[in-house]
Order: C-alpha cells, then structure tokens, then sequence
C-alpha cells in the first residue's frame, strides 16, 4: 500500500490498509511485502494516539515473525492480539482471523498438531460465518494437509475439493 496513495485517508485508515495488505502478502507467502508492510504501519502509526492502531501493528508483527521463523514470538503477539480484539468484538475483514491462524501455524511448528487443528477449524468456522473466504480456504486446506498426512484420506478428500486450487 502506497503511503502517497493513500494520504488524504486517516491515520487509522492507512494503518488499516497496511494489515489489510499485510493479510495478502502472508497469504501468498511473501515475506518482503509483509515487512514492508509492518514497517510502513509503524511509521504511520506514530503520529497517532489511537489504541487500536497498536494491535493492528501487532497483526502485522505477528505475521512478519512467523515467516522469519520467529515462532515463539509470533505465538505469544497473536495470542496477546486474539483476546484483545476478541474483547473489543471485532468482527469481518477487522476480526483477528489473522492472529489466530498464526497461531494455528505455530502449533504445527511446535508439534502440537491436536491443537492446530482445533485452531485451524476455529479460524473455517469464523471466517465462513463472516465471510473471510481467504482465511476458511487456507485453514481448511491445513485441516485437509493434516488428514492426508495422517493417512485420513478419505477424510480429507470433502475438505481439499472445497479448498482453491493453487
């Protein structure tokens, strides 16, 4: 997201836009662009007062952490960062699907594949309910990874035809 792009938005906006951007380039695995993205929120950020504006940073920071193999860290900022927009009831594209798929992911990375699942059908779950197709396709396409690799087959097979193709 273009800073220049997006000058006559507020400051909120424009942090906003950043997760927003931050989402996509975790999404597709690309690092750079998450830092990119991280950096430009926190430089934005600075010249606000606004709360939330940190736990949006955090999202960011969170993703940028598990792609550079930061996983304890980005554990403990996602888990910090679910309660805190849980508790302030965000929902849709601000709800903290993001923190709790990194979360999910780490579980994986720390051998916790039980408790990845749990988080992984979470993460389906809310994201159908509102309408984050992006975040119910990755997890469920992990839920079906998961059952393939423990020889569930036939249990994968309903989740990965409903997952995109890649």
């Amino acid at each position: 997201v273009s800073q220049s792009r997006y000058r006559l938005l507020g400051i909120e906006e424009q942090v906003c836009l950043s997760r927003l951007s931050s989402m996509k380039a975790f999404i597709f695995d690309e690092t750079e662009k998450v830092e990119e993205s991280l950096v430009q929120a926190q430089l934005i950020a600075g010249h606000s007062k606004i709360p939330q504006n940190h736990l949006m940073i955090s999202a960011i920071q969170a993703m940028h952490l598990f792609q550079v193999g930061e996983y304890k860290k980005a554990y403990e900022i996602a888990n910090i960062n679910y309660s805190q927009f849980s508790r302030l009831n965000y929902v849709g594209c601000f709800a903290p699907l993001d923190s709790l798929f990194v979360m999910a992911r780490c579980l994986l990375e720390f051998a916790r594949p039980r408790e990845a699942k749990a988080k992984f059908a979470q993460v389906s779950a809310l994201a159908e309910k509102w309408g984050e197709w992006s975040w119910h396709f990755m997890a469920e396409g992990y839920l079906a990874r998961e059952l393939a690799i423990n020889g569930e087959v036939a249990e994968a097979l309903p989740a990965a035809s409903s997952a995109p193709i890649s």
